[in-house]
């Protein structure tokens, strides 16, 4: 893991302007994605890599990253349901 990418958590800014960037829908599904990982994983660190935003925890990986396009947003979920975080995500779609 590139432990200088889990420093990007400390720069928001970088984030941020990657969300802002984005047209229309994928502007606010973007926003709903990054809010709920925030609020279910409080220390959670962030890196933009391949133009693309993603989540992770220190020591243990990124588990999370998603790339918007023009019909769809793709959700990448890396070592499947291996992550307690993945279930924590998935869990609050049901509050």
């Amino acid at each position: 893991m590139d432990t200088e990418a889990f420093r990007d958590h400390r720069r928001p800014v970088v984030r941020k302007a990657y969300i802002a960037a984005l047209p229309g829908w994928n502007k606010a599904v973007a926003k709903r994605v990054d809010a709920l990982i925030e609020r279910e994983v409080p220390d959670v660190r962030r890196a933009i890599k391949w133009n693309m935003p993603f989540y992770g925890i220190e020591g243990q990986g990124w588990f999370v990253a998603f790339a918007a396009f023009s019909k769809h947003v793709k959700l990448m979920f890396f070592r499947g349901t291996s992550r307690s975080v993945l279930s924590s995500l998935l869990s609050s779609r049901a509050r």
